[in-house]
């Protein structure tokens, strides 16, 4: 099968670790408005499983910001504009269905929080 590499490069990466989450799979993925507190542009949050069409166990919840955030689930100093935002939104919801796989970076979240993400890459065959 064809392998492709899907990536999407976040911007404003700040406090970053050097270490990968491991491959989990997209269960649902909501657009979240900017009256929300995942900043001005709002926010993407993403539900991950270990296995294809929300199989296996959830892993946990990656949420992608835009400036003003305030949700702890973000990662510190990583905001994204509106664009970006939609993009993650329309892939992570495509490999609901293609069994894409999303990894991201680990990266130190806003106000103490934990499990967050600076960046995401969808990966296939």
């Amino acid at each position: 099968m064809k392998k492709a590499l899907l990536g999407i490069a976040l911007v404003g990466l700040l406090s970053v670790r050097a270490s990968t989450a491991l491959a989990d799979h997209v269960c649902a993925v909501t657009y979240d408005p900017p009256t929300s507190n995942l900043g001005s542009s709002g926010g993407v949050s993403l539900t991950l499983f270990t296995g294809v069409k929300c199989t296996g166990s959830q892993t946990g919840i990656k949420r992608f910001c835009s400036s003003g955030a305030t949700n702890t689930g973000c990662a510190a100093g990583v905001t994204l504009a509106l664009n970006t935002l939609l993009q993650i939104y329309a892939t992570a919801a495509d490999s609901i269905t293609s069994g894409l796989s999303a990894s991201g970076q680990v990266a130190t979240c806003s106000g103490g929080g934990s499990g967050c993400w600076s960046n995401i890459s969808f990966i296939g065959n």
